[in-house]
């Protein structure tokens, strides 16, 4: 807010006459500059945790991936073994055990993304606040 506005406001609404350099600006003026760099750097902080969070994620999915890839293959060599020795049986074991690996894997996925999206929302929750405090003091200023 410019210097003029914050007077004609305080004037209109209090019945105030204040000028340029009346100290009261000043620290108004002050106050909103502090704020608006407090403010800057909290989007910093939150774009970059939003980015180690996606990363992060981004890592345990493609652990998961790898993961997976290695246990199909090693249970593809257990599975000709088995095979061999013991038929079909053994291949429906195999198949189970795939199975729930890469369903721990997809549900580890899905828990890391929603740890992503908890803390862009804890974020935007804070920046809103911070945002309402700045209003706020506007209105009693």
């Amino acid at each position: 807010m410019d210097r003029d506005r914050l007077i004609a406001e305080i004037a209109r609404e209090h019945g105030i006459r204040l000028d340029q350099e009346d100290p009261i600006v000043v620290a108004a003026m002050i106050n909103e500059r502090l704020l608006e760099e407090a403010a800057a750097a909290l989007r910093r902080n939150i774009t970059a945790a939003a980015d180690q969070l996606s990363a992060a994620s981004v890592q345990h999915l493609e652990a998961a991936k790898n993961s997976a890839a290695a246990l199909m293959t090693d249970a593809g060599a257990w599975v000709a073994e088995r095979l061999k020795a013991a038929g079909a049986e053994a291949s429906a074991t195999v198949l189970a055990q795939l199975r729930q690996e890469t369903a721990k894997a997809e549900r580890a996925s899905h828990t890391a993304v929603r740890a992503a999206w908890v803390t862009a929302a804890i974020a935007a929750l804070a920046l809103a606040g911070m945002a309402g405090f700045w209003f706020a003091g506007l209105g009693h200023g």
